[in-house]
């Protein structure tokens, strides 16, 4: 028989790309020597949200785009055999404190390309089933190929962390209507992410720290790093039944990993990470497309062999970006338009809302009206603010002076973080 493994622990966790049978890949981390014959027990581990199908019926949709985007049938094959493995957890712990899942065998001889594709399309596509390592074993023998993938939980800590994950998704759900719009239903889930969530800036130098890259760690534990924040937002836009997948890149100088989101028909980028990790909420990245996220993002190749992609549509729409879908409209900095600016901003007050975007209309040069607002006379957001706060009650009013925006050109947006008086 033949052995490969492979294994990695880089930064952004997931298996790379593999060398002939017989090598093993390192990146900073040590060799394990696991044994193929576990002669383990497997137990079944049944997520909530499986349970939860079966009794009542569960309005999660598959998130299957890598799937859909494998280079062909045998890799599909293998996905699928996988796939149907990974809740059948050993009860036996190995020495580096895996749990071996149940192996699968498929009747080719797949090279090593096509395991990693395969095994990276799973972790990608089913954040749901976030105990899967990023250590990965593979055999070949009479034609055959074994891939034995392994659990950083138990059997019973995996279900117990997956009922957990489904209670707080059950309680996010509650304040999502089904019947809003996909714009609507993708902030309503963002909302409560980053309400959840803060950037785990220890698991960015400790990369032991697994569940900071999990839907687990972001919604359960509150701390995550990039990849955590991108596969909750996946986790959490299947049960709203918005289509979502995962895209690895770089941004700000580091590796990094966000979403693609398809609303309305129309695909977009949409960065979890960027847009929750300020002292200010910003939406540069929120919904936008293929030439505006590449401004500062870089996107990996297709289907590289290092953290690369699969095959992605193209992302031009801007109906649903969030400056020009929420963001209140500006025409021009002065009172022209000051009666429906100053009504949006009361009802953004009184619901008590932190946040706060603005849209200034592309026909209006951007520098110039920035400045009229903020910068130089005649100030007209403080003027905005004055006569919103003689309107409303004094625990609804906005301290102006604490009052920070964020201001993206590319987009014609300005994000506002909004600081409410002391009552």
């Amino acid at each position: 028989m033949i052995y490969g493994k492979e294994t990695s622990m880089k930064k952004k966790i997931r298996a790379l790309a593999g060398l002939l049978c017989l090598c093993v890949i390192f990146s900073g981390c040590s060799f394990h020597d696991f044994p193929w014959d576990f002669q383990n027990q497997y137990q079944q581990t049944q997520t909530a949200s499986e349970s939860n199908s079966q009794a009542q019926g569960d309005s999660k949709i598959e998130q299957k785009s890598d799937y859909e985007n494998l280079p062909d049938d045998d890799c599909r094959t293998l996905y699928d055999q996988l796939l149907s493995a990974v809740p059948k957890i050993s009860t036996q712990q190995q020495s580096d404190g895996t749990y071996p899942i149940q192996e699968v065998t498929v009747s080719q001889s797949l090279s090593a390309a096509q395991i990693r594709e395969s095994v990276r399309a799973i972790r990608n596509d089913h954040p749901e089933y976030f105990w899967i390592s990023t250590v990965y074993q593979y055999r070949y023998f009479g034609g055959n190929t074994s891939v034995q993938l392994f659990s950083y939980l138990s059997p019973e800590e995996s279900t117990q962390n997956s009922q957990q994950l489904k209670q707080v998704i059950d309680g996010i759900l509650a304040d999502v209507s089904e019947t809003s719009g996909d714009l609507d239903r993708e902030i309503a889930v963002f909302n409560a992410l980053s309400d959840r969530c803060k950037y785990d800036f220890d698991a960015e130098k400790d990369e032991s720290k697994w569940r900071a890259y999990t839907a687990v760690g972001a919604l359960l534990d509150g701390k995550a790093v990039c990849d955590g924040y991108a596969r909750a937002m996946e986790l959490l836009c299947a049960y709203v039944k918005i289509p979502c997948r995962i895209i690895y890149g770089t941004s700000k100088g580091s590796s990094h990993a966000w979403n693609l989101v398809q609303l309305d028909g129309n695909w977009y980028h949409f960065d979890p990470t960027w847009i929750d990790n300020n002292s200010i909420r910003a939406y540069d990245a929120f919904n936008v497309t293929d030439n505006v996220i590449q401004l500062d993002h870089t996107i990996s190749p297709i289907n590289g062999e290092e953290d690369g992609n699969f095959e992605m549509p193209a992302c031009t729409a801007t109906e649903d970006n969030y400056f020009v879908a929420r963001g209140i409209h500006i025409n021009r900095a002065d009172d022209s338009d000051s009666e429906g600016i100053i009504k949006a901003l009361k009802e953004a007050m009184l619901s008590g809302d932190t946040n706060l975007a603005f849209y200034i209309e592309p026909s209006i040069d951007f520098q110039t009206e920035l400045k009229a607002l903020f910068s130089g006379g005649p100030y007209q957001f403080e003027k905005w603010v004055e006569t919103a706060n003689f309107l409303l009650p004094s625990e609804k009013q906005i301290h102006y002076n604490n009052v920070r925006y964020i201001p993206f050109e590319a987009m014609h947006g300005i994000s506002l973080q909004l600081d409410y008086q002391e009552s």
